[in-house]
């Protein structure tokens, strides 16, 4: 008799008991592995075989090593948040609610690493509400994690950038002793020492000052010519009309003789 009561109580306890963990919803962060000074979004995770329309989280980081740069969320559903001194306040709204039956992401936290180093994503959750407005159990609840680690040397590129300025420099070495010897040769020329850049920008002024001096010259002898013509033909009205006032005088005085 004891048996049978027994076998029936577990049988009574065990549908019970399966119902209550489908009830329940599990939270779960996932673990990021990326360089310092990188933007980069970590996933929060829900399962349960109802919905979930809204829930409150409590976010805790180190911000030496993460910085907090906002909520990524997907169509229907919205989130407000709070910064304090150990992370971040969240609520979590999803109008016709989150379908998490398969562990979906419910929204992604934003961070910038700015720092090398391990931090774990610990929160706390709480009024986990589904889409007939009732209390959701929590169940599990998986902290993440963020792992920063220092940017990898690319050693091809640093070997190449090596021989590039190496070639750069024998360059400019013989580049330069050539230029000092120009530099010296053009000093000697001019009988002065200075800056042979100085010489070098003067015979450029003055090759131009030519150039322009050159292009003029034709244009002086056309004004030139023009003022002589114009000269010559005033002097030979002025002569005509000074050789007609003449005759005309002598003939004035002949009429009066």
């Amino acid at each position: 008799m004891k048996k049978l009561l027994l076998l029936l109580l577990a049988f009574c306890v065990i549908p019970v008991t399966h119902v209550f963990a489908a009830d329940a919803v599990s939270f779960s962060v996932d673990n990021i592995e990326c360089k310092n000074n990188r933007l980069i979004e970590v996933n929060v995770n829900a399962q349960c075989g109802k919905k979930l329309s809204a829930a409150l989280f409590e976010f805790s980081f180190d911000k030496n090593i993460l910085e907090f740069r906002g909520v990524k969320t997907p169509d229907g559903s919205m989130t407000e948040y709070n910064e304090n001194t150990s992370g971040v306040k969240l609520s979590y709204l999803c109008t016709y609610g989150a379908e998490i039956s398969a562990s979906s992401t419910i929204f992604k936290l934003k961070f910038k690493s700015i720092g090398e180093g391990r931090t774990d994503i610990a929160y706390n959750v709480s009024d986990c509400v589904d889409t007939d407005i009732r209390q959701m159990t929590i169940g599990s609840c998986a902290a993440g994690s963020v792992t920063v680690t220092s940017k990898a040397k690319d050693t091809g590129s640093a070997s190449a950038k090596t021989r590039s300025q190496t070639g750069k420099t024998t360059s400019g070495s013989k580049s330069g002793k050539k230029s000092s010897s120009s530099s010296t040769a053009e000093k000697t020329t001019n009988g002065a020492t200075g800056d042979s850049s100085s010489y070098k920008d003067l015979g450029n002024v003055n090759d131009v000052i030519q150039k322009d001096f050159d292009k003029a010259t034709p244009i002086i002898i056309l004004c030139a010519s023009i003022v002589i013509g114009v000269a010559f033909i005033g002097f030979l009205v002025y002569k005509i009309v000074s050789s007609r006032k003449e005759k005309t005088k002598q003939d004035k005085d002949n009429k009066i003789e």
